[in-house]
């Protein structure tokens, strides 16, 4: 943060003597910055080269007489900012008298007021710095040449050491931290964590994947799932009752994906992965719209993820063409889930449009506990088709099922009665 500050005002200097002495405090906080570097453990995962590559220029000879040099010239800064000024002289003939000797002030007049009267300085309040007229600067310089020169010198000789790239540092160790803290949150919770292998086979298996995404809303009891999806079958469509979990395991697998690809420690209990391309998803947005639309923007947004993924991408589709009427749905639907299917990109669809079944496509379903018709798992399973458990779910759910009925009414039900809603 210090090199970031002094790296502006190194780049918004209004002339040479300024940007001689900021140069300098740059150089001093830089080299603090590879000697700390440096000195960071070695031994885990992110830091291991990281310390290594400070650690050998800190051991370089130019780094050492570089800093044996900020040693001697560093120290004249002090000399320099012990400087009076004073504004003399009429409101239209004003001079700016500048003296390198220390004289009475007004405010070393007040403190000593202050100490006879046994006033402490407690009360007294330090003003922020600012930064000085160029010109008053330049007159300082001046005052100075002898150590404004050292400053000039040792600026042509090292010019070279400070290059404004050392600042992607800021973000990337603010990501690497933020991991961590994250990471440490997850197994205090007894989340499993673990990296994901990476593999030349076009796959993705993650075993008890979870959504962590919950947390945020206060949720701890989280419900993993797998992740499989394989060359041979590369997309899903995953249906379920509403509140089932569908969105969730959305969420489930793109965040683990990315966090996967990202090389961070992923909330699931193993995984093995193709290095994809990219994870597009389509999900509804907050904006109201009329149904026209709405239905141009989905129309939109979806073109441009086909467009982006490349063969070796990852789409998540949420309820895509949910508010155009169900023949249009369904027919659109279907042919962009071809488009997928076709192009070798990974997907998944959420979707509650029931003409579908009919296809060759794969499906996920939200399981329900058969043995407590009230209980959802949030299981998330491989299913032939969607009718018989899109309406098994709901029979169960209101006590509606063959067996439910006859314990009810305590009658036969007769056997052409089928369970799968037909």
């Amino acid at each position: 943060e210090d090199i970031a500050a002094l790296d502006e005002m190194y780049h918004t200097a209004r002339c040479p003597a300024e940007k001689q002495v900021l140069y300098l405090n740059l150089v001093y906080c830089t080299a603090d910055f590879f000697r700390m570097a440096a000195a960071v453990d070695p031994s885990t995962t992110f830091t291991a080269r990281f310390s290594a590559y400070f650690s050998e220029q800190i051991q370089n000879e130019r780094f050492q007489a570089m800093t044996a040099k900020l040693q001697d010239v560093f120290p004249l800064i002090k000399e320099v900012v012990k400087s009076t000024y004073k504004l003399t002289g009429k409101k239209n003939g004003e001079v700016l008298s500048l003296t390198s000797e220390l004289t009475d002030t007004y405010m070393s007049r007040l403190r000593t007021c202050a100490q006879e009267l046994g006033v402490t300085e407690n009360g007294l309040s330090e003003m922020a710095p600012k930064r000085l007229n160029a010109s008053v600067i330049e007159a300082t310089a001046r005052l100075y040449p002898d150590q404004f020169a050292a400053f000039a010198a040792f600026q042509e000789a090292y010019r070279n050491f400070y290059v404004p790239s050392l600042l992607e540092y800021t973000d990337q160790l603010a990501f690497y931290l933020d991991v961590t803290e994250h990471t440490e949150r997850l197994t205090e919770l007894g989340i499993p964590v673990s990296y994901p292998d990476i593999t030349d086979e076009k796959r993705i298996d993650i075993h008890d994947a979870y959504d962590i995404t919950l947390l945020t809303k206060g949720e701890t009891h989280i419900i993993p799932n797998d992740v499989i999806i394989h060359a041979d079958e590369p997309f899903f469509y995953l249906t379920g009752a509403n509140g089932g979990g569908k969105t969730t395991y959305l969420r489930t697998v793109g965040v683990s994906c990315l966090m996967a690809l990202s090389g961070c420690p992923t909330p699931c209990r193993e995984g093995t992965l193709y290095p994809l391309s990219g994870v597009y998803t389509h999900f509804p947005r907050d904006e109201r719209f009329d149904n026209a639309g709405r239905s141009a923007d989905e129309e939109r947004r979806v073109e441009e993820i086909m467009r982006m993924a490349d063969g070796n991408a990852l789409i998540l589709l949420n309820e895509t063409y949910s508010t155009t009427s169900e023949e249009t749905a369904i027919e659109r639907t279907e042919k962009l889930s071809a488009r997928i299917r076709e192009s070798g990109n990974f997907g998944i669809y959420v979707t509650h449009q029931h003409g579908i079944s009919e296809t060759d496509i794969p499906f996920l379903n939200v399981v329900v506990d058969r043995s407590d018709r009230n209980r959802r798992t949030y299981k998330v399973e491989r299913q032939r088709a969607v009718y018989g458990s899109l309406a098994q779910d709901i029979l169960m759910k209101y006590a509606l099922t063959k067996e439910s009925l006859e314990t009810r009414y305590g009658i036969t039900i007769p056997s052409y009665y089928k369970t799968n809603g037909s």
